[in-house]
């Protein structure tokens, strides 16, 4: 391909009709000048795609979370652990109270 400086800025009147000038590549922004732009507090919009503080920041966010969803892990299995031990202790209650209502009834 040749180089950008060789194709036609502009071309025959014809070709201004049917045909858009090429912009040089330096005319376009880059994703940091976009950010920049787009800087709303300290969040960066880049339109898809995610420069270095806020992959940073997501590395960083990313400890914590695991952390949270291991308590809540651990939580969730201590929390069924203690139903079924009151379940246990319920059942037990129940046939030890029946034994001994029924003792009272057949001896009187």
């Amino acid at each position: 391909m040749p180089p950008i400086s060789s194709f036609p800025m502009g071309g025959s009147s014809s070709q201004k009709h049917t045909h858009q000038p090429m912009s040089p590549i330096s005319s376009y922004q880059t994703v940091e000048e976009s950010a920049e732009e787009d800087d709303i507090g300290d969040e960066y919009l880049t339109k898809g795609y995610l420069i270095e503080k806020e992959k940073h920041q997501l590395l960083l966010d990313e400890d914590p979370l695991r952390e949270t969803l291991e308590e809540q892990e651990r939580a969730e299995k201590e929390w069924k652990e203690r139903i079924k031990q009151e379940q246990a202790h319920d059942e037990l209650f129940r046939l030890e109270f029946r034994v001994k209502s029924n003792s009272k009834y057949e001896s009187g």
